[in-house]
């Protein structure tokens, strides 16, 4: 039933993949409104571990050799992640797993993941997510009220991950990587979910 609703509210991104948490939220403010009344949800299945990043247990990549200045990085880029199905996304998940403060958290939501790479080299990793729910400091400095903020936060992405990986050593490599993925992450966003962001929080 989620997913049938998913798809008549174009809760979905542009492979027709679902994005339940974005309905499951939805069809909560529908039941607040009194539009629609759910039965009671059933009992919630005990598990005997919390959601968890996968680690495959394969060995990281070497830590690469970087020149003293981000300028002489060769082949600088960041590939997006397609799905789960992509070589890059055990990957991903073995780099936060066990390098990131976070360590194993999932990410929950839409989201979009790329790789930091010189050439073939790994520097680290970025995640983006949906924007938290309510946040003081950002909804003064926009200047939102709660029915602004209900109405445009899906306008706002979360920096959920940043991972740049201990011992690489480089001057100015995370500006230039913010730089990077902040000039693609909006026409990604878009690509993938059909929607147009037009802040990002970190």
């Amino acid at each position: 039933m989620l997913k049938e609703f998913c798809r008549l509210t174009h809760w979905v991104d542009r492979k027709g993949r679902p994005c339940l948490s974005s309905a499951n939220v939805g069809l909560e403010r529908l039941e607040k409104t009194g539009w629609v009344k759910f039965p009671p949800p059933a009992p919630m299945k005990a598990h005997s571990r919390p959601r968890q990043l996968p680690d495959d247990g394969l060995p990281l990549p070497p830590l690469p050799k970087l020149p003293h200045s981000v300028e002489l990085i060769e082949d600088l880029h960041l590939p997006l992640i397609a799905d789960d199905r992509d070589p890059h996304h055990a990957l991903w998940n073995r780099l936060l797993s066990r390098e990131h403060p976070l360590g194993r958290a999932p990410l929950v939501g839409a989201q979009l993941r790329y790789l930091i790479l010189a050439g073939t080299e790994v520097l680290g990793a970025f995640g983006f997510g949906p924007a938290s729910f309510y946040l003081s400091g950002r909804d003064s400095w926009i200047g939102w009220d709660a029915l602004a903020r209900e109405q445009n936060r899906a306008k706002v992405l979360g920096l959920s991950r940043f991972l740049l990986r201990p011992g690489v050593s480089c001057a100015n490599l995370a500006s230039r990587c913010y730089g990077l993925v902040l000039q693609r992450v909006r026409a990604d966003w878009e690509e993938r979910y059909g929607l147009v962001p037009v802040l990002v929080e970190t």
